[in-house]
């Protein structure tokens, strides 16, 4: 219990010069030290343990850093603290929102709601609902549907109530219509100019007599390339909305995002290209200090195989599956966080797999340069000295100038 007294104060520091800045996951002892959380799973998942400094490599803009302290948190043995304890709260975009103590965890379940039809949709919601069944009392969760983004956000010990909004959420996606029958991939052939693909198209869909067939497949490529840019925009800006929240509360926060696929182009030139957009969402919870999950339910594998797919055409069965999978890979490799996939009935495994690896964690007390601490976005990375570990941190960090 000593250990965890002394966690407690360690966070108090941490939260007074985060009230101050909050985008920047940063506290002050004697000198300025940079907090890092840090995640090192082994190859079944599971947290590894009895680390020690030495075997942590910090580089900052690519410039070893000294780790100075290592605490281990692990939530499954401590303590955790009365339910009745009144949190601090701080002001955000979605309303007030609880400040975890160290010895609670905060989770945002994030539903892509557009891009679930009624069986994937379901199926998200029934193994998000047994997610929430198995944290631990005392563990803050919310429930964030989007892009069809909620006033406020709700981050609660009350986890019935959790279960509740789960089970309200509606899956609203739907094809856009296609003259064409185009499939992603041909989306992204013809907008990249690929004669081929073009030519292919236009032999299955085309009237020989239809002298202006070939004009109306390019440009609805062009429009449906554009439609799942802007579709994506919207999602874009509603992530950023809650990370922006997110970012204002200085405990450590884990984001699972739940879609169905996020399209974007796998070739130059070719449309739709998000990957601007989806690099914007990884940074942003990167500096939020949040560690994110993106769970792909996949249910578009099948569809793809539609009445248009020619016999033996499974590679671009393949290839329009992970189309939808790029775009979610993205988001997820840009913040440091882990992309997991699954073509099954239940994303069951996909939830339990984030609930192992977010049971422990190691709390780095990292010492900048004098030129780190400018209040600018720097990149991070850690590494271990163990075999068979994999490593997850945020990759961007934001040191405020030395206070006068």
């Amino acid at each position: 219990m000593k250990k965890l007294a002394g966690l407690l104060v360690f966070a108090a520091v941490g939260a007074t010069v985060l009230a101050q800045t909050p985008q920047a996951p940063v506290f002050r002892t004697g000198i300025d030290i940079v907090r890092v959380e840090v995640q090192v799973v082994g190859k079944d998942t599971l947290p590894i343990i009895n680390l020690n400094p030495t075997q942590f490599e910090v580089k900052i803009d690519g410039r070893t850093r000294r780790v100075r302290t290592l605490d281990f948190i692990d939530f499954s043995k401590s303590d955790p603290p009365p339910l009745d304890l009144k949190l601090p709260t701080v002001v955000t975009p979605l309303g007030l929102l609880p400040v975890a103590t160290p010895l609670e965890r905060t989770f945002v379940i994030a539903v892509d709601e557009l891009s679930f039809r009624a069986v994937g949709g379901r199926s998200a919601v029934d193994a998000a609902q047994k997610f929430v069944d198995r944290l631990r009392p005392e563990d803050l969760v919310g429930v964030f549907p989007y892009p069809t983004t909620p006033k406020t956000l709700d981050l609660t010990h009350r986890h019935v109530a959790v279960r509740t909004a789960l089970a309200g959420l509606t899956a609203r996606g739907e094809r856009p219509m296609s003259e064409f029958n185009l499939t992603p991939s041909e989306i992204v052939d013809i907008t990249a100019s690929d004669k081929d693909t073009f030519d292919e198209v236009v032999a299955r869909e085309c009237d020989p007599a239809d002298l202006n067939c070939r004009d109306r497949v390019f440009g609805e490529a062009s429009q449906l390339a554009g439609y799942h840019e802007a579709d994506t925009g919207r999602r874009v800006m509603a992530l950023r909305l809650l990370l922006d929240a997110l970012a204002r509360i200085p405990s450590r926060k884990t984001l699972v995002i739940v879609s169905g696929g996020l399209i974007s182009t796998d070739r130059t030139a070719g449309r739709p290209d998000i990957t601007t957009m989806t690099h914007s969402i990884g940074k942003d919870a990167a500096v939020a200090n949040t560690n994110l999950y993106v769970l792909h339910l996949d249910y578009n594998f099948f569809e793809s195989s539609g009445a248009n797919r020619s016999p033996g055409k499974w590679t671009d069965t393949f290839r329009d599956s992970g189309l939808y999978a790029m775009g979610l890979e993205n988001v997820a490799g840009a913040a440091g966080g882990q992309y997991l996939r699954t073509e099954n009935a239940t994303a069951d495994h996909l939830f339990d797999r984030v609930l192992r690896e977010s049971s422990a964690h190691y709390i780095l007390g990292v010492e900048p340069a004098p030129e780190d601490s400018d209040g600018k976005l720097h990149s991070i990375r850690v590494k271990v000295n163990a075999k068979g570990t994999t490593v997850r941190n945020r990759t961007y960090v934001v040191i405020p100038r030395p206070r006068r």
